[in-house]
């Protein structure tokens, strides 16, 4: 075994001396793509559309994916995968992406239908909208029903990027034919694993961002939301909360929700990262003194109406072109009346929350809100003789019924304040 290694790594040695020798080397590339977030959310609006079910979109701005998709792609991305096997992830061929999302969209479809068409025997169509796309001159993205799948697409096409375009300064790129490639998509193993029944979780392939979520409800309803198939992007402004989500598919972000720099920064992370969102959960407050005399401190009452309300408006604000391309996307807010003091902001998120429902009605968002009356009765409903919570109901509980809220079960259900 040693020695078959150490040939290996010889033979590997000799092989990067030629490629340096003759010129196959390759100039990093350090320009971003410049292409728009709402651009990135309709193109994976249309392939979840195409796919039938929710589907994650990264984005690939990397050296080797900015420099790929400023080649000659008409050329040298339509041959076929670097080894064959790799077309059961990725297909034979990319969606080349140009302006017209929704003609290249059909256009690629149409033709992977007649691939099939030439090459059948008596297989079953796989679904032929692609799983990765080249988008001219802006990098790359790779679909999956989920980050891992999504992932593993894309590391594939960094190795594929690189080894092709050190082959076309070798002479050029050469795959194996459409009707090999056919051969191994359409292996009868893998044909066996369409016709065994698939299940996935509730919120597979959907993006949902919840503010906040470091300590209490926030985090168990970004946790519950998480274990039924969602990608959860947490945003709060303790930076622990960097440390306690730091998953692929559940990450948190430090943002200050009262800035609106902050919070376009976050969504530009997670639309990069997930292609777009489709579930909010505004659980944002700050506790303060319960005291009349608040009304006679500036600083507390503005500081009290810029977390418990602004930050609600300014989340909607920033979020909702996303959620207008969004899969069943909905918006949940927590209301928190944890004060006898009046005018602290629970009040006006409600309000908020009603005239978000007039706006989104003819988007298909619905919004919905739940209030709690006394945060402490909730994360500790096993106290005796709690007279105000009856039901012992905990942040567990109102949980399930954000999930609820956020499910397919609540599409038609708008204005709800529970």
């Amino acid at each position: 075994a040693k020695a078959s290694y150490e040939k290996t790594i010889e033979l590997v040695d000799k092989a990067e001396q030629y490629l340096v020798k003759n010129g196959a080397t390759l100039k990093e590339h350090i320009v971003e793509s410049n292409i728009s977030l709402l651009e990135l959310a309709q193109i994976r609006k249309q392939i979840s559309l195409k796919k039938g079910h929710a589907t994650i979109s990264t984005l690939n701005e990397s050296s080797l994916a900015m420099s790929f998709s400023n080649s000659n792609i008409e050329k040298i991305a339509t041959q076929g995968p670097l080894t064959p096997d790799h077309v059961i992830r990725t297909k034979r061929i990319p969606l080349l992406l140009g302006t017209n999302i929704e003609a290249d969209l059909n256009s690629y479809i149409e033709e992977y239908t007649k691939y099939f068409d030439n090459n059948k025997t008596n297989e079953t169509l796989l679904n032929p909208t692609p799983n990765f796309a080249i988008l001219c001159g802006e990098g790359s993205l790779s679909f999956g029903k989920n980050v891992k799948e999504a992932n593993i697409i894309k590391d594939i096409n960094e190795h594929t990027f690189e080894a092709i375009l050190k082959a076309e300064k070798l002479g050029g790129y050469k795959a194996l034919s459409s009707s090999k490639i056919f051969e191994v998509e359409y292996w009868s193993l893998e044909q066996a694993k369409l016709k065994k029944s698939t299940s996935s979780l509730e919120f597979s392939g959907q993006v949902a961002v919840v503010a906040s979520g470091v300590l209490g409800i926030g985090l168990d309803i970004a946790k519950m939301l998480h274990a039924r198939g969602a990608v959860v992007v947490i945003l709060d402004i303790n930076p622990e909360i960097e440390t306690i989500f730091n998953k692929a598919d559940a990450i948190g972000i430090t943002c200050d929700l009262t800035s609106s720099e902050d919070i376009q920064k976050a969504i530009e992370i997670t639309v990069k990262k997930f292609g777009g969102i489709d579930i909010i959960v505004g659980n944002v407050e700050i506790l303060k003194p319960s005291d009349i005399s608040d009304i006679q401190s500036d600083e507390n009452w503005q500081e009290s109406i810029n977390v418990n309300l602004t930050a609600h408006q300014k989340l909607l604000k920033y979020t909702t072109p996303f959620l207008k391309l969004g899969i069943n996307p909905s918006i949940n807010m927590i209301a928190y009346k944890n004060f006898d003091a009046p005018a602290k902001g629970s009040d006006g998120q409600t309000q908020l929350a009603k005239v978000a429902t007039l706006e989104h009605g003819e988007f298909d968002i619905p919004v919905n809100t739940i209030t709690i009356f006394d945060t402490s009765n909730i994360l500790a409903n096993q106290k005796e003789n709690n007279t105000n919570n009856i039901l012992k109901i905990n942040s567990q509980g109102i949980s399930e019924l954000v999930c609820t809220m956020a499910s397919d079960t609540f599409t038609k259900t708008t204005d709800l304040m529970l």
